[in-house]
């Protein structure tokens, strides 16, 4: 439905989610094997519950708004469908679930959980600041989409 992914140009992101890409980059890349471990852990949590709630959400668009045949719907969900159906990020999850304890194993060290809940916190929060921004634009985009719509009937 949406080609080669024109929603996704760098002109479209916003500053916050700008700053926490980098900061996830920067985490998982970057620094610590532990913190990027978490980061990456984090990221799968949130991914399987994104995947989760999108797929639902664009099964109702498409049946709403567009004409397609059967095979069509499901090419077009087949992206969603499988990171949640398939488990795509629950395996991803694992995955960094068990390097995290070949880690800890092969260091000969255990986990530091208040760190883990320190950077846990700081996730919510940077992913929560793009949350408003977000959600700051899409209403300012609505209303002006609705002052638009009485000038027109208006006229």
């Amino acid at each position: 439905l949406v080609g080669d992914f024109p929603w996704s140009l760098e002109k479209y992101c916003i500053p916050e989610a700008r700053e926490f890409r980098g900061w996830i980059y920067e985490n998982m890349v970057v620094s610590d094997i532990p913190t990027g471990l978490f980061t990456n852990m984090f990221s799968e949590i949130y991914n399987h519950a994104e995947y989760s709630i999108v797929l639902g959400a664009f099964s109702k668009l498409i049946d709403s708004h567009y004409t397609l045949s059967a095979s069509e719907r499901e090419k077009a969900l087949q992206y969603v469908y499988a990171h949640v159906a398939d488990e795509t990020e629950v395996d991803h999850f694992l995955v960094v679930v068990k390097a995290m304890n070949a880690y800890c194993k092969g260091m000969q060290t255990s986990i530091d959980y208040q760190q883990v809940k320190q950077l846990f916190q700081e996730y919510l929060s940077r992913l929560g600041r793009v949350m408003e921004s977000l959600t700051a634009a899409m209403e300012q985009e609505q209303n002006g989409a609705a002052t638009t719509s009485v000038l027109t009937a208006v006229k």
